[in-house]
């Protein structure tokens, strides 16, 4: 597995809400006694259990934050996009991809909107749109 600096990572995750918080796990010893908003495990067996079999299916994760969907999707066979508009989280995913044997091929993540993604020509078998509604609705219900 390729090395990670993980003191720069972690000054990294404690940048993005000015504490021990992470909302998604990054399961290193390095993150040990942060707090973890989402703990992500009883979606994916929801996800997995949906999708069954998911190897060899191609997903996006919009909004993938870090990445711990991505990660374990792309563990189990699927092609994963993920898309996150903030920068920090991407180069976070990018580590977390990297300690755990994956390519920057898969999973892809990505520093942008999740309007490029879903354009003619892009083909998906499945979008994970998790925990993104209630960001939609603080700036309007329509829009949502």
């Amino acid at each position: 597995m390729a090395a990670v600096d993980w003191l720069r990572i972690k000054r990294q995750a404690h940048s993005l809400y000015g504490r021990r918080l992470l909302y998604q796990p990054i399961e290193h010893p390095a993150f040990n006694g942060w707090t973890v908003a989402r703990r992500c495990r009883d979606r994916l067996e929801s996800i997995l259990k949906t999708l069954y079999p998911v190897k060899g299916k191609r997903g996006l994760d919009v909004g993938s934050c870090t990445g711990w969907f991505c990660h374990r999707l792309a563990e189990r066979g699927a092609e994963m996009v993920g898309v996150e508009l903030n920068p920090t989280r991407v180069e976070i995913s990018r580590a977390v991809s990297r300690s755990r044997g994956l390519t920057a091929a898969n999973p892809s993540s990505n520093n942008s909107g999740h309007e490029a993604y879903l354009k003619p020509g892009r083909r998906f078998d499945f979008a994970l749109f998790l925990s993104l509604l209630q960001h939609y609705m603080r700036r309007s219900v329509r829009e949502a």
